[in-house]
């Protein structure tokens, strides 16, 4: 049986080299905590292996199982991180606790993940290239990808990019339309068109006969012509004047049928919890007097405690994997039995202040709230009936 601390001889074989080192040669200096042969300026762990890079810095190998390097603080609670797992061979890069996360370049957030899984990229997405071209239409609310082309292709003296927007609140190009997205994707040739075939900008409002009204809207921004097609009207007519049906309709399965307004009330609930996790998450700490920060509550004190686990210890010369048994000593939170003062959950003393602080709380923030969209005058009439 062998019997190491948390911080064993192997760890303090590794101070000791960073100490020789900083009194001979500054620049060498490697700390090691778990080891005696630190990779890198600082090595955690136990492990062999150096980093595949040889740049200074922080590298975390443990002799087995998985490495993490993580940062925990706020109130509410927030870890963050890296993490190796110890047999997928998958890396994580991400928060551990039910908290969004925000990837920065130059102070301003670029890409937002919510606590619920959704992603918001604030700025232009490319596909398959880093140059994003010309946006001949302004910006788009919302994901806009780039598709590059060859070269030899472009037909103007821009490179030439295939543009795939989502226009939200109208129909691109001025005047009314929809209040809900719509997809459109634009050609290297100036050319615009409308992929959810509902568009109806330049259309007076469609016959009330026909089921589901559908067209065709594009534009092109060199020839500055826009145009938009009745396409259900110019088939309709046409099986008037042949006499022949083209549009077959049919009434969909019930269990596919939704709500508008159920829709939109759980978009509602959804997007008001983002906006409120947002706002908290921007909002200023707030200063808390002494007499309401602290509360009576049990005395807890951690304390040193002797436990045993196995590990496993690989022999490539013998050929086998055996079982050891060692003590580590913890810290275990433990009661004393004891009432003190002390401070209430989520509040702290900040020594360069002198003041005591807390998160803002929910009512204690402001964010615009999500107003349900209203379907178009073509849709609501039709849901109506």
């Amino acid at each position: 049986m062998r019997t190491r601390g948390t911080l064993g001889w192997a760890a303090l074989a590794g101070l000791g080299l960073g100490l020789a080192g900083l009194v001979g040669r500054a620049a060498a200096v490697k700390v090691g905590v778990g080891t005696g042969d630190p990779k890198n300026t600082l090595h955690v762990g136990a492990g062999t292996l150096g980093p595949v890079y040889t740049y200074e810095g922080l590298h975390v190998a443990p002799a087995s199982g998985g490495a993490q390097v993580s940062v925990r603080g706020g109130s509410p609670s927030v870890e963050m991180g890296l993490f190796a797992h110890p047999t997928s061979g998958i890396g994580y890069l991400g928060t551990w606790t039910g908290s969004p996360m925000r990837i920065r370049t130059n102070n301003s957030d670029r890409v937002i993940v919510s606590s619920q899984g959704h992603v918001n990229v604030l700025k232009n997405f490319g596909m398959g290239t880093s140059t994003f071209g010309t946006n001949f239409f302004g910006t788009p609310v919302g994901i806009v990808a780039f598709l590059a082309r060859d070269w030899t292709e472009q037909p103007n003296s821009v490179p030439s990019v295939a543009q795939l927007h989502c226009w939200h609140g109208g129909s691109p190009g001025g005047g009314g339309g929809p209040p809900s997205a719509e997809l459109w994707v634009t050609d290297g040739d100036g050319n615009a068109t409308g992929l959810s075939s509902h568009s109806r900008r330049l259309l007076p409002e469609p016959d009330p006969e026909v089921p589901h009204p559908w067209s065709y809207h594009t534009w092109n921004a060199y020839l500055g012509v826009e145009q938009n097609v009745d396409m259900a009207g110019v088939i309709r007519a046409v099986e008037e004047l042949t006499g022949k049906q083209f549009i077959y309709w049919a009434a969909l399965p019930v269990e596919m049928v939704r709500d508008w307004d159920a829709d939109q009330a759980a978009a509602k609930v959804r997007i008001d919890a983002e906006r409120l996790e947002a706002a908290l998450a921007e909002a200023p700490d707030v200063a808390v007097s002494l007499a309401e920060a602290w509360e009576w509550g049990e005395e807890v004190v951690e304390t040193p405690v002797e436990v045993e686990r196995t590990v496993y210890e690989l022999d490539l010369a013998g050929e086998s994997i055996r079982a050891v048994t060692v003590k580590e000593t913890v810290l275990e939170a433990r009661s004393t039995g004891e009432r003190v003062k002390r401070l209430k959950p989520g509040v702290w003393f900040d020594p360069g202040t002198g003041r005591l602080w807390r998160r803002p709380r929910p009512h204690e923030v402001a964010y615009e709230p999500y107003t349900p969209a209203e379907p178009p005058a073509w849709l609501a009439a039709r849901m109506a009936r």
